[in-house]
């Protein structure tokens, strides 16, 4: 089973929100709950929040009707009404999937609207890598410029 977590940064903060997958190969979509953490906590910290986001995160949900928008978790953590007002303020971010390969974190940069993966490689840890190294990775990734 695929999991995957959305982890922001924004100003002085990490903002993250577990995805959820609409079907069996639909769309995934953000979901509830969106966590914010500053910028200056630690690393395992940082992956504790990951790994506490994770069972959230589903595959196969029944399809819904979308067209009053996506759901937006981060809205009050980010005092912001609009996905696209948080992607102007978010240079970049990190999409880390859960799989029986490991873990992945790949960097999105911003393209229009939204992100799309860079070009770089995704970093892939161990299924066992704990927390602080979870977000050691994660750390490495957003502190990069866009």
């Amino acid at each position: 089973m695929k999991q995957m977590i959305s982890v922001y940064r924004r100003k002085d903060a990490f903002l993250m929100h577990p995805d959820s997958q609409i079907g069996e190969r639909g769309v995934w979509l953000a979901q509830e709950p969106g966590l914010g953490l500053s910028f200056e906590a630690s690393d395992a910290v940082l992956g504790e929040l990951v790994l506490f986001l994770r069972p959230h995160s589903k595959q196969g949900l029944p399809p819904r009707d979308l067209r009053s928008g996506a759901p937006f978790p981060l809205s009050s953590i980010a005092g912001v009404t609009s996905w696209e007002t948080l992607t102007r303020s978010s240079p970049v971010m990190a999409q880390v999937v859960f799989d029986s390969s490991g873990i992945k974190l790949k960097k999105c940069v911003k393209d229009g609207g939204g992100y799309s993966p860079s070009d770089d490689d995704a970093l892939v840890l161990s299924s066992s890598a704990v927390p602080c190294e979870i977000g050691k990775a994660l750390r490495e990734i957003l502190e990069e410029k866009a």
